[in-house]
């Protein structure tokens, strides 16, 4: 039985993947075939004893923690196959943090669904076993497999938020997205505040410099220094990097469409696929460009 090791601290699932740290490096596919069952995952944790796990029942808790249980059946299965690619591209050394993929055990899963505990835990599983060993793969490698809750519309690019252009992560239409129940936020700082945050001596303006095609701000001008879109959504604890800057006398508000970093698929896009009759299949296909759906089996 193969023995991998997996890194993990702590993560909730609609935070999904928002730093780039740890994704600059993709592993390539495993010389050796490798099947579901065969793997064994050692879970660690700050200040907890490790802990053991098959991979399916790793992906499992995954998906419990990365997107809402009550999703159709379609999203999850994309969700499953989303997970496993990532923990394989990683050789099964990931964190629990927005970094990497969260892992809930039993005792989460039960106090995160209490009395319906039974009917999603076997729902995920469904899920997972009907996409038993598939990943997903650009040009015969593991891709980067992000998501997250939310986009502006329309996914954004890799090239454009990471400053790393991966031919599968470019832009789609996620329209859809735009039903989405928390779609458009606003948070409002004083200038004491975004001067305490943005590590500034004294505000004197702040705007929307330009922004990406997509939507997403690519550069904000605050007094004489130009921040990145990334870089003011980071600081700011902003819901997206697809935002607008409202001023007042003496108080700035943020106004922002989406949630999570928009980067790879769209979970809420997802969900509506899967709610208008798409697959799983369709659902990767539409968000990993030019990606196939092959088997961990090389």
């Amino acid at each position: 039985m193969l023995v991998l090791t997996i890194v993990l601290t702590s993560y909730f699932w609609l935070t999904l993947h928002d730093s780039s740290r740890d994704f600059l490096t993709i592993k390539k596919s495993p010389k050796e075939t490798k099947q579901e069952a065969d793997l064994v995952v050692h879970i660690q944790e700050e200040k907890k004893e490790n802990q053991i796990v098959n991979l399916a029942d790793y992906l499992l808790g995954v998906v419990a923690a990365e997107m809402p249980a009550s999703y159709e059946m379609e999203a999850l299965k994309a969700q499953a196959v989303a997970a496993r690619t990532f923990v394989c591209s990683h050789d099964f050394i990931v964190e629990n943090s927005v970094i990497s993929q969260v892992y809930y055990d039993e005792t989460k899963r039960q106090a995160l669904w209490k009395e319906n505990y039974s009917y999603y835990n076997n729902k995920i599983k469904q899920a997972v076993e009907e996409t038993k060993d598939e990943v997903l793969r650009y040009q015969g490698e593991y891709i980067r497999a992000v998501f997250s809750a939310c986009s502006n519309g329309d996914s954004n690019q890799s090239k454009d938020y990471w400053q790393q252009d991966l031919p599968y992560l470019r832009t789609v239409d996620s329209s859809l997205d735009r039903e989405y129940p928390n779609f458009k936020n606003q948070v409002t700082f004083s200038k004491e505040d975004l001067e305490e945050q943005l590590h500034i001596s004294k505000l004197n303006q702040i705007h929307v410099e330009s922004y990406y095609p997509t939507g997403y701000v690519e550069h904000v001008k605050v007094n004489d220094t130009l921040f990145s879109g990334k870089q003011i959504r980071e600081q700011l604890h902003l819901k997206s990097s697809a935002f607008e800057i409202v001023e007042t006398e003496n108080q700035i508000t943020f106004v922002t469409y989406g949630y999570g970093h928009g980067i790879g698929m769209s979970q809420f896009g997802a969900q509506q696929m899967a709610l208008q009759g798409k697959t799983y299949r369709d659902i990767l296909l539409h968000y990993y460009q030019g990606v196939e759906i092959s088997s961990i089996h090389v």
